[in-house]
This record gives structure tokens, sequence and C-alpha cells, in this order.
């Protein structure tokens, strides 16, 4: 093989090349392999907590030392996103929603591959374009399935380098004596053994040093390990390797860029659904905010009808705008202000069908109760009228950076929905509810996650429960105290731990 192990690219940094020995390679193959240790150690038949920033941390480290020598340490928004993979690592450690955990393990990893591949320049697309999605797919499949077998070739290349010199030689000569041992100790031990009792006596005892090891087990923790080696040191490879560089994004297709839609179509289309859309809006300030009652319905009955059928439009209606701004054809100065006023005017009658939508759930909650979907719709709801000011002002003006708005704003409100404590609003909101009508789902408070307990702990000798209620906080209880690793330590659990055990909860036949 060729003796070359470093390259400059294009842009003068240093990257590695091919499947030769060197430092550099020889720390990224350790390094990874200790982050599968690592793997095993922290996560393997544990519960995930405080061990999941923990990891990140040491991820990142093995990232950044292995690629030092092509990372830019400034300003820019692959380093941006340290924050909210930070901050979304950190819910491990600090609540116990078992929603956001699952999300945020798909999630977490998707930020990672985004970031890795911004800060290595290995995309081809800039991170606010469509294409960008095509290089964190190609991140996630390709790249971290790509040299998986990379590992062997070096370590075989070692083995076959290193044998000729006389100090690995003597050991490699050493362990093919000991290799060739193996079936003379099967023979021969069991001779001596017969021979004299004492030995044999010792000899029989040996497998009572392993009855404590689980072979299986052990089989399986070392596959873990081995394929999680395999996958970061894949994927950090083919981030290092040597590339053709950051390619410039593809040029945008001429029909899409003039346009396709002509713009008095644009026109007469905008017209007619802001038509329908008035009428709607001036229904809704009518009955809906006036509080006048159409008849056969109650207000409650009104006001609960037909969310989900808004949401449906409103977000048609944000797909008109998308198209519109990107495939009408622009035309005379006139034309192009007058479907401008189009386009708001729909963005406006589009808020006007949130709010509308946002007051129905908030009587259907008032109604039913307060449940994670229903907590979890009024938050899209905010989130899909943040993207509604964007679009407006990208309406009136081209250089506003419409998807760029569009991602952070999408980050942003992640990030918060994970830190609101959502359990905690759904309890606070559910026992208002209880004291002023007298009704509660005990049975799906009690199904929360231990962010809820210093809340739920409110209820406990309240006798108008059902027994459902406190056998859940029992079970939660003895959960609590059956014994755990520190990689498991979480603020949560901790807290719910702290204030269940001051109660004596009994488990009751309902």
């Amino acid at each position: 093989m060729e003796d070359l192990t470093e390259v400059k690219n294009e842009n003068g940094h240093q990257t590695i090349k091919g499947n030769t020995i060197s430092t550099e390679n020889i720390c990224l193959l350790i390094s990874c392999a200790v982050l599968g240790v690592l793997c095993d150690y922290l996560f393997y038949g544990k519960t995930v907590g405080i061990s999941y920033p923990i990891f990140i941390l040491l991820f990142y480290a093995a990232f950044i030392y292995n690629s030092r020598g092509i990372l830019e340490f400034k300003f820019n928004f692959g380093w941006l996103l340290s924050i909210p993979v930070a901050l979304l690592s950190f819910t491990y450690l600090i609540f116990s929603n078992r929603v956001f955990g699952v999300l945020n393990f798909l999630g977490i990893p998707m930020l990672i591959l985004a970031q890795t591949t911004l800060l290595t320049k290995n995309n081809r697309h800039e991170w606010h374009k469509a294409g960008f999605i095509k290089d964190i797919l190609n991140s996630m499949f390709c790249r971290t399935f790509l040299h998986i077998g990379k590992p062997f070739v070096l370590l075989v290349e070692l083995v076959r380098r290193k044998v000729g010199k006389g100090r690995y030689g003597v050991a490699v000569k050493i362990f093919t004596g000991l290799f060739i041992s193996i079936p003379l100790f099967l023979i021969i031990i069991p001779l001596l053994s017969s021979a004299d009792q004492v030995f044999g006596n010792y000899v029989s005892h040996l497998p009572d040093l392993f009855k404590s090891l689980n072979p299986g087990e052990w089989i399986v923790r070392f596959i873990f390990i081995l394929s999680a080696s395999l996958i970061f040191f894949s994927y950090l490879w083919s981030l290092l390797e040597a590339r053709a560089g950051s390619a410039a994004a593809e040029p945008q297709d001429s029909a899409l860029k003039n346009g396709l839609i002509d713009p008095i179509t644009a026109a007469t289309v905008l017209l007619s659904v802001n038509i329908i859309y008035v009428v709607f809006t001036v229904i809704q300030f009518t009955y809906l905010f006036g509080g006048v009652v159409p008849q056969n319905f109650t207000y409650s009955e009104y006001a609960r009808r037909g969310f989900f059928e808004l949401i449906a439009v409103t977000l048609i209606n944000l797909c008109i705008l998308l198209l519109d701004m990107y495939l009408t054809k622009k035309d005379r100065q006139a034309l192009s202000r007058l479907i401008q006023v189009f386009n708001s005017l729909l963005v406006a009658c589009t808020a006007v069908m949130l709010l509308s939508a946002f007051y129905r759930m908030w009587m259907y909650e008032e109604a039913y109760g307060y449940t994670y979907l229903r907590i979890l719709t009024h938050a899209f709801m905010v989130f899909v009228l943040a993207i509604l000011v964007i679009t407006v002002c990208r309406v009136w003006s081209e250089k506003v950076p419409m998807l760029k708005g569009y991602i952070v704003t999408a980050l942003l409100a992640y990030l918060i929905v994970n830190y609101i404590n959502i359990d905690v609003i759904i309890v606070e909101n559910n026992i208002e509810r209880y004291r002023n009508t007298g009704h509660i789902d005990e049975y799906y408070l009690g199904r929360l996650s231990y962010d809820a307990v210093p809340l739920l702990v409110q209820l406990v000798n309240d006798e108008n429960l059902s027994p459902a209620f406190q056998n859940s906080l029992y079970g939660a209880k003895k959960a609590l105290n059956e014994g755990r690793g520190w990689q498991s330590f979480n603020i949560s659990r901790y807290r719910a731990k702290a204030l269940l055990d001051k109660y004596d909860l009994k488990y009751e036949n309902e």
C-alpha cells in the first residue's frame, strides 16, 4: 500500500487518506473502541439518565480531537447546533418524560449528523437549502456503514507490518505456541487429574470460578460493543478521509427560478380562496368569539367542533403560500403588488383560523381535561403562527431568509416544549379543573412521568379518588426504590423518590 497517510484538500486542511497505518488512524481506532466500551458501560441494561450528556460530551471530545486538523473554530450555524444538542441531552438528566425521551433519542443523533457534516464541510448544500436533507440522509446511511470493515483492514495491515520486526515477531511466535498448546492441555490435564486426587480436586473446582459469569450475556455485550465501535469508526473515518471538498449548491432548475404559474392565474386563485376565508372569518367573530350560539347547537358543542379541519386548512394555506411565492412568474409591478396583498390577506385569514382552532381546543380541554396530545397541539399552533409571521415577512421582502427562519424557529420551538415540563402543565390544569368541576381522570394522571409526582402527591389523601390513583403512586414508589447504577441518575426520579418515601402508600383492591 502507498505510504501516504495525509493529504491537503483544496482548502488546505489536513485529511486522512487510504488504508495506511498512521498515528492519526490508530488514535481514531482506539478512540472509537473506547466509545464502544463506554456505550456498553453507560447504557447496556440501564435506564438512561446522567449517562446521556456524559456520553455526548465524550463523543464530541473524540470527534474534535480526531478532526482537529480540519475544524475551523468560528461562529457559524454548525457550532451553534451545539446548544440544542447540549440542552436536549440534559433533558435525560432533568426530566423523565417518556414521550420526549423517545423523540430526543431520535432527534439528537440527527442534529449531531447535521453538525458534524457541516463542521467537516462534507455537505454539498447549504444548511438552509432543501438539498441539505440529502446530505443528512447520506450521512445517516452511506457514511455510517460505508467503511464498516475498515478497522479490520487496518488491524490486518498493522499485524502484517509489525510481524517482521523482532519484538513483534517474538510475540507472534509466543501466541502461536500457546495456541498449539491448547489441544495438549485438553489431553494432559485429564490424565494428571486421574493420576493425583488433590490435583484433580483443584481442577474439578475451576468451573465454580465461572458460575457467576453469564456467557450468553457477555457474548451479546461484546457484539454490542463491537457494533457501536464499528459504527463510530465508519462515520468518523468517512468525515475525515480525503474528499473533493465542499461542493457548491446544485443549481436550481431555470423553470423553477423563473416561475411556472402565470401571475394572473395565481391572483385569481388567491382572490377566490380569500373570499371564502373572509366569509369564514366574519362568522368566527360573530358566533365563536362573539358568544352568539347558532340554532341546534349549545355554545360548547359549537366551539368544540371542527378543530382538526381547521388545522388541515391552515396547513393547506401554508402550502398555497409557499407554492405561490416560489412558482409564480415575476410580472408587472402592479400585479406583483396585488399578489402580495392577496398573500397577506391569506396569512391574516389563516391566523384567524389558528386562533379559532386554539380557542376550540381550549374549550375541549375545559370539557374533557388536559393530555399530552392536547397540550402539544396548542404548542404546534403557536409554532405555525410563528411560521406564518416569517412567511408574511418573506411575502414583502425577498431578502428575508424564510427557510433559515423555519429551521431556527423549529429548533427553538422543540427546545421550548422540552423544557416547559408538559407533565406539570397537565397536572396543574387538571387539578384546577377538578376543583371547579369535580371531574378528573386519575387513571391518566397516574400514568404520567415522575415529573408530575410533586403535584400528584397533593391528591394522595383525597378520598374521592378511586384506588387506582393511589395504586399507581404505589407502583411508582416501588419502581423508584429498585436499585439503579449511577449512570441512571436523574433529577426528576430523585425528587419523586424523596417525596413518595414520605407517604405510607399501599396497594388497594379496586
